[in-house]
């Protein structure tokens, strides 16, 4: 299984993951055990590299709910569930 994104903070740790084994039950089981744990199905990552303004408005001005957002100097990314 591929982590994609990856963003932690002091009482939080997301992920986005690449379930192209179906093996995300399993793993899903074994974290409900000792976390709360949620999930939210048929989202799409958007990776922007050297990114401006305008290709960031063009992913945040679409019908859809921006769910994770991620900077750095050189790349931009998104995780988006649409409506």
């Amino acid at each position: 299984m591929r982590v994609e994104m990856i963003q932690n903070s002091a009482i939080s740790f997301s992920i986005c993951i690449y379930n192209k084994y179906d093996k995300l039950e399993g793993l899903l089981e074994a974290l409900a055990s000792k976390f709360k744990v949620k999930v939210v199905d048929e989202v799409s990552l958007y990776t922007i590299r050297h990114f401006d303004k305008p290709a960031i408005n063009f992913i945040k001005n679409r019908d859809a709910k921006v769910l994770l957002e991620q900077r750095t100097l050189k790349t931009a990314q998104f995780v988006i569930k649409d409506n």
